[in-house]
């Protein structure tokens, strides 16, 4: 396909998604409460009379696939169920950030395409590739040396965390697979036994 034909490609799901975000809702509009418990912490009573579209009412599970989808990279976002409508909603970022974030990110329906385009959509708009791109903030970038059962040896090309010396050869410890030669991006959440862990939702490779 020629560049034209793939802007026009573009173009179309992009007016879909547009649609399709626009009936959307965010976790304030889908929570019957919300509570801060310390800060970092916030807990969520879902409200599962509604729903995120027509058959599928909201759940700890939608909930957490698309806040750690969208923001766990950028602000850190974890999510736990604690209770078939209740949810423990971690973040790193300032506490008015996150509020702000999780006051616009649309949660979205399991394999909805609107949130695939959602989650390429960073601040400077939509990216060509997930992989064609810089670190961001408190992220890590590196080539796959090699693959061995949920742990890649990565060189890496670009860091932007403290943690990871840029240059370094590390393990990463992922469920995702990969290949030789393939980029990968995560935030470091703790190192276990010289393989670094990353934040859940940041690790993003060309199965992700």
């Amino acid at each position: 396909m020629n560049r034209i034909g793939k802007l026009m490609v573009l173009a179309v799901s992009l007016c879909f998604a547009q649609i399709s975000w626009a009936a959307a809702k965010t976790l304030l509009e889908l929570s019957k409460s919300k509570k801060k418990i310390k800060d970092g912490e916030y807990e969520f009573v879902l409200d599962t009379t509604q729903e995120v579209k027509k058959g599928t009412p909201v759940s700890p599970e939608l909930v957490k696939r698309s806040l750690e989808s969208k923001l766990g990279t950028t602000i850190g976002v974890k999510v736990t169920a604690k209770a078939a409508n209740t949810i423990s909603v971690t973040y790193t970022s300032d506490e008015a950030k996150f509020l702000a974030q999780i006051g616009k990110t649309k949660i979205r329906a399991s394999g909805d395409v609107a949130l695939a385009l959602e989650s390429s959509v960073s601040d400077g708009g939509i990216r060509a590739s997930k992989l064609d791109r810089k670190a961001g903030p408190n992220e890590v970038k590196g080539i796959v040396l090699k693959a061995d059962k949920g742990v890649l040896t990565v060189k890496v090309t670009e860091s932007n965390n403290p943690k990871v010396k840029n240059g370094a050869s590390i393990k990463i410890k992922s469920d995702k697979p990969a290949k030789v030669k393939d980029n990968v991006f995560f935030v470091p959440e703790k190192e276990e036994g010289g393989t670094w862990v990353p934040q859940a939702g940041t690790f993003q490779g060309p199965s992700n």
